[in-house]
């Protein structure tokens, strides 16, 4: 009777094991199978959630120099110092979102938008709009720089840094505004944005 009972406890913990062993290998190949799906499709939501936890610094940036590179200029720099001053000049605008601006050493682009789909990305893209209303031939804005300045700030050529802030304003459908600061500053009176204009130091 012992050994009858000491057989079916040996069966029993042999079919434990193998029952452990092919939950593993199941849970596995699909987990390998999900992970050749995303891919050789790729993964939205995966791709969802990069966007989110991407860096504000790192679009704004990125979305400058796809514009510039458009125009065969050199890319930015993010600087820390413009982008702190852009939060704290934003931090001064938060009540009312008022599009005020700083009136510093630096150049400056403004924006305010409603919704939260003003990405960095998006407000970058809308002031390059304005490049419709700029004279590539002559070099410079059809009428003024009023209705182009967002973008000659964007792809002038003396400009090497950039910093920005996007900020949520206090109230309910406030919006939203975005500062970007420029170092050096762009949109200087009688000089096209695409020639350099500040010779570099000599070594």
């Amino acid at each position: 009777m012992k050994m009858i009972f000491r057989t079916y406890e040996v069966f029993l913990h042999v079919l434990l094991i193998s029952i452990y062993f092919l939950t593993f290998r199941v849970h596995s190949y699909s987990l390998a199978l999900e992970g050749f799906h995303h891919q050789r499709h790729g993964s939205i939501k995966h791709h969802q959630l990069w966007k989110m936890r991407q860096p504000l610094s790192h679009e704004f940036l990125l979305a400058h120099n796809n514009i510039r590179a458009k125009y065969g200029l050199p890319p930015l720099i993010w600087d820390r110092r413009l982008a702190r001053f852009a939060r704290r000049h934003a931090a001064k605008l938060i009540a009312d979102c008022s599009m005020v601006h700083s009136i510093g050493q630096y150049g400056e682009n403004l924006f305010w938008g409603k919704l939260e789909h003003w990405t960095p990305t998006r407000i970058v893209e809308d002031w390059a709009k304005e490049s419709e209303y700029f004279d590539l031939k002559a070099g410079k804005c059809l009428k003024d720089w009023t209705e182009c300045g967002h973008f000659t700030q964007i792809v002038w050529a003396d400009t090497t840094r950039v910093g920005c802030h996007r900020l949520k304003c206090i109230g309910l459908d406030k919006g939203y505004i975005g500062i970007c600061n420029y170092d050096p500053p762009g949109n200087v009176m009688q000089q096209s944005p695409f020639v350099r204009n500040i010779n570099p130091p000599q070594l």
